[in-house]
């Protein structure tokens, strides 16, 4: 499978799984920066198996391990809402 197919799947499962956590399927209406939230979680291996399923644990940890995560895209048109992959910035 080709690299941008992986992520692209990769993406849709975290981002399907932040959705439930964040009671909404908009991103827009993510509340509180879930997203931000659920990184904090993985990144601190705090125990997200209460609240998601191992197959999205392991997509998360994945997408960390490459560099990514996901947000909502907000530099955009403004009536498209979605979300994108970016860059996670590392700094030692």
């Amino acid at each position: 499978m080709p690299i941008e197919y992986e992520m692209m799947y990769l993406k849709d499962i975290v981002v399907k799984a932040i959705s439930k956590f964040a009671n909404s399927d908009r991103p827009e209406e993510w509340l509180f920066g879930a997203e931000n939230t659920v990184l904090d979680m993985i990144e601190n291996n705090e125990n997200p198996n209460k609240i998601f399923q191992d197959y999205q644990i392991i997509a998360m940890r994945e997408l960390v391990s490459r560099g990514y995560w996901v947000k909502h895209d907000t530099s955009s048109n403004p009536s498209v809402s979605g979300t994108i992959l970016f860059r996670l910035n590392r700094n030692p």
